[in-house]
């Protein structure tokens, strides 16, 4: 039964992930040298690709001692901002993603990062619309944590329909079973400017932070789940030294050495 419902799943995501390398070499990105295959259009190039993206799958290759890592949230809240400024330092990522076309767009990412913290972690983004299909992925993959991205904008605060949804994917993320024992961090995503084009100051994105954390009722939640962390960063400008982003990892080390103990 699990091969039938794994083989599926893997074939998606492998041809989702080459969509996605299209999508961002039109961008002017290019893959490293170990991932590219022979002539264009080739199978041994096509093969080369499928290779490079099962390997994402650590039930299908050697990644045991990587830490899973996925990132959840509504649509446009900045998880794949986020996970390509740690990945590729990309300073235009979020113009890039703003230009692209929706249907160009396969969803799902994956990248496997590497800290002084974190030796060894990969980010799965998953996409908002899909939270129907969000336990395929913290169901036959051990996740280390969770990161719920929140948009933080005056705009998002607005509508009340989406923060009561936000909340109810919290809420049922934090007592799925699976994930009873992950890191859960959730994540403000602070953005320079509001809709009206002014520009937000430091000040700005904290009191935003804080009337989102009482909206979603953060500190009733964390006591009745300690393991629940809350920050707020701007994504399409965080790298993998910032503070903010350490102690992110850092919460996660901690977690992960606690369930050692």
């Amino acid at each position: 039964i699990l091969a039938q419902v794994v083989a599926p799943a893997a074939a998606w995501l492998c041809a989702a992930g080459h969509r996605l390398i299209h999508c961002l070499r039109r961008a002017g990105w290019r893959p490293p040298a170990g991932l590219r295959g022979g002539s264009r259009g080739g199978a041994a190039s096509a093969w080369t690709e499928r290779g490079a993206m099962l390997k994402c799958l650590p039930f299908l290759s050697n990644s045991g001692d990587v830490d899973q890592l996925v990132l959840l949230g509504a649509k446009d809240a900045g998880k794949t901002t986020l996970l390509y400024r740690l990945k590729l330092d990309w300073k235009d990522i979020a113009f890039v993603l703003g230009g692209m076309e929706e249907e160009h767009d396969p969803g799902y990412h994956y990248e496997e990062l590497s800290s002084r913290i974190l030796p060894n972690y990969g980010m799965w983004d998953v996409p908002g619309w899909m939270h129907n299909v969000w336990p395929m992925f913290y169901r036959y993959i051990k996740v280390s944590a969770v990161l719920f991205i929140v948009n933080g904008s005056d705009a998002a605060l607005d509508k009340e329909d989406t923060m009561t949804d936000i909340g109810r994917m919290i809420g049922k993320l934090l007592n799925e079973d699976e994930l009873r024992t992950a890191a859960f961090i959730l994540i403000v995503n602070d953005f320079d400017k509001d809709d009206a084009g002014q520009g937000h100051d430091d000040e700005a994105a904290t009191k935003n932070y804080e009337v989102l954390c009482d909206i979603l009722n953060v500190k009733n939640l964390q006591q009745k789940n300690p393991r629940l962390k809350c920050t707020h960063m701007n994504c399409s400008k965080i790298t993998e030294t910032h503070p903010t982003w350490r102690k992110v990892l850092t919460w996660i080390h901690e977690n992960k050495m606690s369930l050692a103990k």
